[in-house]
């Protein structure tokens, strides 16, 4: 589970500031989102 390499490479390219942001961005998928959150600590 995780980021796939896509997401990755486009998040760190596209720099979102919001999870709203990131979530917009072409080939993030859901699941992409539910780890960052789980990443930040913002679910549980």
């Amino acid at each position: 589970p995780g980021l796939s390499t896509e997401a990755r490479q486009k998040l760190k390219k596209i720099k979102p500031l919001t999870v709203g942001q990131a979530s917009r961005i072409d080939g993030v998928t859901p699941a992409h989102i539910t780890a960052i959150l789980l990443y930040l600590g913002k679910l549980d």
